[in-house]
């Protein structure tokens, strides 16, 4: 059997510095993700992300979600909760304390267990654990947990009693968590394409029946990856997870585990079995000490060991205890852009292989003084922001990784150019940019334009304007746009680039369009003898929204010195119905010299 050696990233304990008041925070994020199964098949699932602030989008989307830790001696746990679906979601630990208010349907009946944050939440919703016991722990969605728990919104959260000791007397050299999952594509599928309800596709998950079944969110092929275990002789502390709607009994071939606590609680007498009982929701710890440099199966007892009914999958993984202590190795260190202007930001990658690492790695970015700034100096992928330069530079960034006894250190040299009046993404504010009605074409009818930022642009949020809607009265004629003032100090030729995206209700008439607008100075610019850069006509009532997807435009003028001003948005000639809506989204704006 092919057995690649590998360090599962998205499974190491991720720590982050406590705040006056023995709290730990963390900024989770709920967003949507994919899974590809060993038979070709992508299913889509949701996850969680660990991001560095709220909406810095800076952490990747995984499921399980990242494992959460609380150091020992720190009683409280804050999570800033950003929920990037497009439904209400929410965050519980059982068997922890907290204030839970409970949502509740017309009819009565908790849908919720606690406070649920709305999709697209504008500030962070928090969730507040105090008193916070030791033990091992599930996190996951509180809000329709049948469903959003089998879509992906779930991870561990552990506290260790002392460091290397998960409970009084527990003592253990290496951590290795095993979550045990299923996943049935047709609930999947539904829940994506807004199947799943009542009255829909799949009404509730009574005839779930799972085809993929995973561990630590892969279910096994031939060429996998082993988990790695430490070194032989090392006490192992295997902390189960079941995040499926089926019990699971996870078998360790060959060697006997000593069972010291469950859910969080610890046994007054361990129980030495070979195999668990493990039932749905529940965590079990588990000590085992693997004699040899060698792989240990561990697979489900009750033969979750099919991909899609293909045999020789499943739950199935083998642990590596290493013969050898080997330090990190830094193959590349990389830049999504390591030539960009100094108003644009770059993230940055350390990707890593390591034989026998036992411990979680730490990053250590150092970055020169005056050379920019980084969104986390302690990160894998943090945003490189470059200071504001005259002419170009290249900037040398530096990465020490480390296993907490050996480091590796890399470089990468990033290049900076002048060259840019402006840019903007919007992922932290309007960059500047002002909303105003009324903006092209001598429209007047605010009441039916609007104008605010967003979630949901190319890489985080975005400008939006709507127009339309609100009522059955005939308006002809509504624009809105953002707008923002520039200098230039000579005559220039200027580049302007936008992303947009125009998407038109189902129910304008054949008579009826909506454009996408730019003007400069008043004047406005489209494409060839256009004076619009795109435009959708309707095609009757009914049928689904058009929408022209995210495109891009570019565009240079000559413009003299001295003072100008950009407006992008959109242009509606009439509505006769209340449904009748257009929306314009515009994201990463640049505006530059050439």
């Amino acid at each position: 059997m092919k057995i690649i050696k590998t360090l599962l990233i998205s499974l190491s304990i991720l720590t982050i510095v406590s705040t006056p008041g023995n709290a730990i925070e963390y900024f989770l994020r709920a967003d949507e993700t994919t899974k590809t199964m060993p038979d070709g098949n992508i299913i889509p699932m949701w996850g969680f992300a660990l991001d560095s602030s709220f909406g810095a989008l800076d952490g990747n989307v995984t499921v399980p979600g990242p494992i959460l830790s609380v150091p020992p001696g720190d009683s409280n746990l804050i999570i800033h909760f950003d929920n990037d679906l497009n439904v209400p979601a929410s965050i519980v630990i059982n068997g922890q304390i907290a204030n839970m208010t409970p949502v509740r349907n017309p009819d009565g009946r908790a849908h919720s267990f606690t406070h649920e944050t709305q999709p697209g939440n504008t500030d962070p919703c928090d969730y507040i654990w105090t008193n916070f016991r030791d033990g091992t722990y599930i996190y996951q969605s509180g809000t329709h947990v049948a469903v959003q728990v089998q879509m992906g919104l779930y991870g561990g959260v552990i506290k260790d009693f002392n460091v290397n000791q998960a409970y009084s007397g527990v003592d253990y050299n290496i951590s290795v968590p095993l979550f045990f999952s299923e996943i049935d594509p047709v609930l999947h599928n539904a829940v994506a394409d807004n199947n799943y309800g009542t009255g829909k596709l799949v009404t509730s998950t009574i005839n779930y029946e799972p085809k993929y079944f995973l561990i630590n969110g892969q279910s096994f092929s031939i060429g996998a990856a082993t988990v790695p275990a430490g070194n032989p002789n090392d006490v192992v502390l295997l902390r189960f997870f079941n995040m499926g709607l089926e019990t699971r009994s996870p078998v360790f071939h060959n060697a006997y585990m000593k069972l010291v606590a469950e859910d969080g609680q610890a046994y007054q007498y361990p129980k030495q079995q070979y195999s668990i009982f493990l039932a749905a929701g529940k965590t079990i710890d588990a000590l085992v000490t693997l004699p040899d440099s060698n792989v240990y199966p561990i697979y489900d007892r009750r033969l979750g060991l099919t991909n899609s009914q293909t045999t020789g999958g499943g739950m199935l993984a083998h642990l590596e205890a290493s013969g050898t202590t080997l330090p990190p190795a830094a193959l590349t260190v990389s830049a999504i852009a390591d030539t960009i202007l100094d108003t644009q930001t770059t993230q940055l990658s350390v990707n890593v292989a390591v034989l026998g690492q036992s411990s979680p790695l730490r990053y250590n970015w150092k970055i020169p003084k005056g050379a920019g700034s980084l969104s986390s100096k302690t990160i894998r992928n943090p945003v490189y922001t470059p200071p504001d330069i005259t002419g170009s530079q290249t900037f040398p960034l530096v990465i020490e990784t480390s296993d907490g006894s050996k480091t590796v250190i890399s470089t990468l040299d990033i290049n900076v150019i002048d060259g840019l009046i402006f840019s903007a993404n919007f992922n932290k504010n309007c960059n500047s940019f002002e909303y105003l009605d009324n903006t092209f074409k001598d429209t007047k009818a605010s009441s039916f334009e609007s104008g605010s930022r967003v979630k949901g642009g190319i890489t985080g949020r975005a400008l939006k304007v709507k127009l339309g809607g609100k009522n059955k009265i005939d308006i002809a004629g509504m624009s809105g746009g953002w707008q923002r003032d520039f200098d230039l100090s000579a005559s220039e030729n200027v580049k302007i680039t936008f992303m947009y995206n125009l998407t038109q209700s189902p129910n304008y008439e054949d008579d009826e369009y909506s454009d996408i607008l730019l003007s400069i100075d008043g004047v406005l610019k489209g494409i060839d003898t256009n004076d619009y850069i795109t435009r959708i006509y309707g095609d009757g009532d009914g049928g689904n929204n058009i929408s022209t997807g995210w495109q891009q435009f570019t565009a240079t003028v000559p413009l003299s010195a001295g003072k100008h001003s950009i407006v992008i948005g959109g242009y509606n000639n009439k509505k006769t119905d209340k449904n009748e809506v257009t929306t314009a989204i515009f994201d990463d704006i640049v505006v530059e010299r050439i």
